[in-house]
């Protein structure tokens, strides 16, 4: 059998993630749920030289800003990479303000007010990005002289060739990001400007990119340093990728971060590292139920109750993730055609696996579901700035928990079956699409898996970075929960299933929010 992603097992024929049942999770918590594992966290988190003199690793808030996930990566060694004011508050909320002074701000387009909130709050520098947003920090520092905030300039060093290996590419001139070598001398000269930033692009697996990067940006630093502009600091980004398909080599990321990492280190310039996805896309899976299975005279559908609003990467810009059934699939299954016709299709009116199936739906309606762990009725306050005239947020909490909608409305499906699926039945190539009046609603095209029915789980890996934190509430649906798998064995609720009335709250009762 291939193998499988980081922390997945099967056992006893059924799908183990970190040792702990999916079909548990599943029915503790419902589907979709976005499950962690904390293990897998802490294995991807070690490869980052979190204890290296003169390095600091800022993990990218963006890949997953859940406030458990921010608090846990602190604790073991990381700060942060904030692009924005709600980014910059999540990590104090889930830390303290003075892990501020040790991350840094990026981004294109800084606004005043995040621009302040970095000065205000003596984040440790601003990676600005052009010649204007370095005139207006100049103007903003005037109103905030004690602030030991420093400024770093970003560099797009044009490199169409590193930027062409990376399935996300931010470093070619046609990129918005960023200033070029050229003008970054010219800038230096006018501007106090103590560090410099590049990063290539996201995903990236030849390592050989990172190095013709890194050496860009020493050449760079020598041009400085002859100019006598002196550079203290040098963010190398992110950009370490990791393999999304089975065929794909991992990188060696501490051998590649210590190749990058030593030439600076050796001319006393300190190193910042932007790790996101290489820390959190694989501690996390997305799990899914099939609603319905439909065939037509090209293809098979996989119906799931997951969307391109809950996981929107693949509709986005076509990202490939593995996906896997909770049943083990059969080892050397009898080869039979994938072709399905209406009389055998999964769907058929006469199936009994759909009687099957369509009972434990029903059984389900009347069951009683499985207690999640309670919500806490305490909310920390939210900032004046955020809450309009309300004092706290706990009054509005306390009024919805007393309302008759704020309550789990679903109830667990059962799988149909208990047991292992017969060596018999081949395999099946499905269209894992989603309940989104899209086209573009589709988790994965083409995959070959083990003939599917109604109400089986499915398993979408590698999705902890932008999975969670890219979903929308598009057809106003909710937000899936978030649950954490412990590396001593319990389960954490990290975020609850959204509810309409989070949505509805947003239109409702605007007087106190009007502007006076």
């Amino acid at each position: 059998m291939n193998q499988l992603p980081k922390g997945l097992s099967y056992v006893n024929g059924r799908l183990n993630f970190s040792d702990f049942p999916v079909s548990g999770i599943a029915e503790a918590h419902g589907t979709p749920t976005y499950v962690y594992s904390e293990t897998v966290l802490d294995d991807c988190l070690a490869q980052f030289p979190l204890n290296r003199p003169g390095v600091s690793v800022c993990y990218a808030v963006k890949a997953n800003n859940n406030l458990s996930i921010l608090e846990h990566l602190r604790k073991n060694g990381a700060f942060f990479e904030v692009a924005s004011s709600e980014e910059l508050r999540r990590v104090s909320t889930a830390t303290n303000q003075e892990v501020l002074r040790n991350c840094v701000a990026t981004g294109p387009a800084k606004s005043v007010n995040f621009l302040k909130d970095c000065l205000s709050n003596n984040v440790f520098s601003i990676h600005a990005e052009s010649e204007e947003e370095l005139e207006r920090i100049e103007i903003l520092r005037q109103k905030f002289p004690e602030s030991s905030t420093k400024v770093a300039l970003r560099i797009n060093f044009d490199t169409s060739g590193e930027a062409g290996r990376s399935s996300l590419p931010t470093g070619a001139s046609s990129d918005k990001f960023g200033v070029a070598p050229a003008e970054a001398l010219r800038l230096a000269e006018r501007f106090h400007i103590e560090g410099l930033h590049y990063h290539v692009g996201s995903c990236v697996l030849d390592e050989e990119v990172l190095y013709e990067a890194r050496d860009h940006a020493l050449d760079l630093v020598e041009e400085f340093e002859s100019k006598g502009l002196n550079i203290a600091y040098v963010d190398v980004g992110g950009s370490f990728g990791i393999p999304y398909v089975e065929t794909q080599a991992p990188l060696n990321i501490p051998l590649v971060i210590d190749r990058i990492a030593t030439p600076f280190l050796n001319k006393d310039i300190h190193v910042f590292i932007e790790p996101g996805r290489s820390v959190i896309a694989q501690s996390g899976i997305l799990v899914t139920r099939v609603e319905y299975i439909k065939s037509t005279p090209l293809k098979n559908f996989a119906l799931v109750d997951a969307g391109m609003n809950d996981l929107v990467r693949p509709a986005l810009y076509g990202s490939f993730h593995r996906i896997l059934t909770e049943f083990e699939p059969p080892i050397n299954p009898e080869k039979k055609s994938t072709e399905m016709t209406i009389a055998d299709s999964p769907v058929s009116p006469t199936s009994d696996r759909v009687l099957r199936a369509s009972e434990s739906f029903r059984l389900a309606e009347n069951s009683k579901p499985v207690p999640s762990p309670r919500l806490s009725r305490r909310v920390d306050s939210m900032p004046p700035d955020l809450r309009g005239s309300r004092e706290s947020f706990d009054d509005l909490l306390n009024e919805l928990q007393g309302n008759r909608l704020f309550k789990r409305t679903y109830a667990p499906v059962p799988s149909p079956r208990t047991v292992r699926r017969s060596s018999l039945e081949g395999p099946v190539k499905y269209d894992i699409v989603g309940p989104v009046c899209e086209s573009a609603d589709s988790l994965g095209l083409s995959r070959t898996l083990p003939r599917l029915r109604m109400a089986d789980l499915l398993i979408i890996t590698d999705v902890g970075a932008y999975g969670y934190s890219m979903a929308s509430n598009y057809n106003s649906r909710n937000k899936p929960a978030q649950v954490m798998i412990l590396s001593n064995g319990g389960v954490k609720l990290i975020s609850r299933r959204q509810m309409l009335e989070d949505q509805l709250m947003l239109e409702r009762n605007l007087d106190s929010f009007a502007h006076s």
